[in-house]
């Protein structure tokens, strides 16, 4: 059997790497993600669109709900967390746990106007 010896200062090198290593590979694992796919939705006026985000380790970080300006492709702001940007009471934010890891974020829109119809991220 061949046996490797480290000097060490390569001994040293390795086992910070190692460290290094161990504190990266915990600092990306508590990092949300955001597991839902993209989807269209196609509904009719008056009726309740409901956008879902399921999200993996929120933590201390917020669900944050965007609607896209498509004629000045800007994103204006419509929630951070549970707490609404809008004074349209149409809107509406809902949240529950659904694992000590996951929670389920949903943006409610009621009674669907025309003006509605657009991108939401």
């Amino acid at each position: 059997m061949n046996k490797i010896f480290l000097s060490t200062k390569d001994a040293f090198l390795f086992y910070s790497f190692i460290f290094l290593m161990i504190q990266i590979t915990t600092a990306v694992n508590t990092f949300p993600q955001i597991l839902t796919e993209t989807y269209n939705q196609t509904l009719n006026i008056s009726s309740t669109a409901i956008l879902t985000c399921h999200v993996r380790d929120l933590g201390e970080h917020h669900v944050t709900w965007f609607k896209l300006d498509s004629s000045s492709s800007l994103l204006s702001p419509l929630a951070v967390g549970k707490q609404l940007f809008t004074t349209d009471t149409r809107y509406s934010i809902s949240f529950y746990s659904i694992s000590p890891r996951d929670s389920l974020w949903s943006l409610e829109i009621y009674q669907l106007r025309q003006l509605d119809e657009g991108t939401y991220v």
